[in-house]
């Protein structure tokens, strides 16, 4: 059975700027030297534009109004977020024994939802893909990257049946995972032959693909595809094959660059997590020829420069959470302010739509979890909602 064989849900049309789609030998236009200074050059050339959701709300709109404009928005996300991590639990869990499972079932509805909450632009899929499953990092990991690989799949204008099987391969592409658990939650670097073994994962769980009887033909191909090459990198830099430019699927490439960053901006148990804004700048200046031309900048221009999510320092001093982007407009995101510039926490939440307070910006990322207060209740909080524990 094809992915394109199963029901479809009713089309959304894309949204306005994406770009147009890549054929199977097509490469995305080349990045440019500082691609950050040029985003900025470019938003401060263009007029203001509508929010990747719903309409911006007014600067001056409370927390609370505008939490009320996106709880439906908010309720859909979390209802498709927790059915394909409960899927993926189901899924991992019955590959611990790979030899008394048969006739696993890809969860092609989940991912259809999931699909199709990203085509509507619903920003809170987003935030909740910040987020990491406190059982098993697999868990959230793989539907994180599901998230990612669909926003960018998206924004590059993959097919819908592309998009499919690109949620597939992320969903799956780390099942060879599963009998290195032991070693890679150990709360240390692994050495130099445990990573030779760790590496063996991408054509083991290509393997595990099997288990799955309705993944035929193409579907087969192009998935298994994605879970043996999503490390392989440019010039033969990657794993398992060190596979070059040409010999890599470019499916495999998407959805490798947001294996990428997903994994730097989540915690593992040997280290701490890295904030969005400052992976998204290491992707771009250091490990830009690692990938498909152009594709990290497509990853910069698909989530912005500043992430729904993550939380930014005002120029005023006022520390709030991205809750959505206003696309075309990268470093002007919508801010829901929750600490004043004393450290105090803000009575009455506001939320400011920087695309309309021209003198107001963002001057830094920051960590949550370490802001610069006395409210104790606060910053615990703030570390509770790195968790995804609906469910557990």
């Amino acid at each position: 059975m094809k992915f394109s064989d199963l029901p479809k849900p009713s089309e959304e049309p894309r949204p306005a700027g994406t770009a147009a789609p890549l054929s199977e030998k097509s490469s995305l236009p080349p990045t440019a030297s500082d691609p950050f200074k040029e985003l900025e050059e470019k938003e401060s050339a263009s007029k203001p534009v509508k929010s990747l959701s719903a309409a911006p709300p007014p600067a001056e709109e409370t927390a609370e109004e505008f939490d009320r404009k996106v709880r439906e928005e908010s309720l859909q996300a979390t209802e498709v977020y927790s059915e394909a991590v409960s899927a993926a639990r189901q899924i991992y869990r019955a590959l611990e024994k790979p030899l008394e499972v048969e006739g696993l079932e890809i969860p092609h509805e989940a991912l259809r939802k999931l699909m199709a909450v990203v085509r509507s632009d619903n920003q809170e899929i987003l935030i909740l893909a910040d987020r990491s499953a406190p059982d098993n990092y697999l868990y959230g990991h793989v539907v994180n990257v599901a998230v990612f690989s669909l926003r960018l799949g998206l924004s590059v204008g993959l097919t819908e049946e592309e998009m499919l099987t690109v949620a597939a391969g992320a969903f799956l592409h780390d099942i060879g995972m599963i009998p290195y658990l032991p070693m890679v939650l150990r709360p240390t670097r692994l050495s130099e032959d445990e990573l030779k073994q760790v590496q063996r994962h991408s054509e083991e769980g290509a393997q595990l693909l099997t288990k799955f009887p309705s993944l035929q033909g193409r579907d087969l191909e192009v998935v298994s595809s994605i879970v043996v090459q999503v490390h392989e990198r440019m010039e033969g830099m990657g794993y398992p094959q060190a596979l070059g430019q040409d010999a890599i699927h470019r499916l495999a490439k998407l959805v490798g660059v947001c294996d990428m960053y997903e994994s730097l901006t989540h915690m593992r148990a040997w280290r701490s997590r890295l904030l969005p804004h400052h992976v998204l700048r290491v992707m771009i200046e250091e490990h830009e020829r690692t990938f498909e031309p152009g594709l990290v900048k497509s990853l910069v221009e698909a989530l912005s420069l500043y992430p729904p999510g993550s939380f930014v320092r005002l120029s005023s001093g006022d520390i709030g959470r991205v809750v959505a982007v206003n696309h075309g407009l990268p470093t002007r995101p919508i801010v829901k302010v929750l600490v004043d510039a004393q450290g105090q926490r803000v009575a009455a939440p506001k939320v400011v739509n920087l695309a309309t307070h021209p003198i107001l910006y963002v001057s830094d990322a920051v960590d949550e979890t370490k802001l610069p207060t006395s409210d104790q209740r606060l910053l615990l909080e703030l570390r509770a909602q790195r968790w995804w524990v609906r469910g557990f």
